[in-house]
């Protein structure tokens, strides 16, 4: 009979050690993930705040206004791309015009006219990646400088959604 108990007396050590062992573990991983989460707060926080000190296109926009520039919306333009995959593309863009004279009330939408049929020559694969967003811009302004004489200072591309 003593050795059963004897047995118990063996098993009792290891398991307190295995035990002991695990908490160890536990607690190790709890503070080393609460140093983790509290180094990637910290770093979150201070890109936050670099990027609220950095102007906006908004403010960049209205920084436009103030120097002698006219920012000029376009209205949205919705049109299928060349090529057999029958994607469609959604382009909401504006311009910045010198402001020395008028705009004539056609000009957004003679730009707007002149994009959809630029967009209608491009398929998918010229436009994809940014090269092609950059090749795609320069295009556009080029078109926007003949169409307009020369007042198209820059072209602000808001947003360009493909399907």
């Amino acid at each position: 009979m003593a050795k059963p108990s004897a047995a118990k007396q063996a098993s009792n050590p290891s398991e307190q050690t295995g035990l002991g062992s695990l908490l160890l573990v536990v607690v190790l991983l709890t503070v080393v993930a609460g140093g983790a989460g509290l180094l990637a707060g910290q770093l979150l926080k201070r890109t936050l705040i670099q990027s609220a000190a950095s102007p906006s296109p908004l403010a960049e926009m209205k920084l436009a206004k103030s120097t002698g520039v006219q920012v000029v919306p376009l209205p949205s333009i919705v049109t299928n791309l060349a090529g057999q995959g029958g994607s469609w593309v959604r382009l909401e863009a504006s311009v910045l015009v010198a402001d020395d004279k008028p705009i004539p009330p056609a000009l957004p939408a003679q730009l707007a006219g002149d994009v959809t049929a630029l967009l209608r020559t491009l398929t998918l694969l010229q436009i994809a990646g940014a090269s092609g967003f950059q090749h795609l811009r320069e295009e556009i302004h080029d078109r926007m400088q003949t169409r307009s004489g020369g007042r198209v200072r820059e072209v602000v591309i808001q947003s360009m959604i493909i399907e």
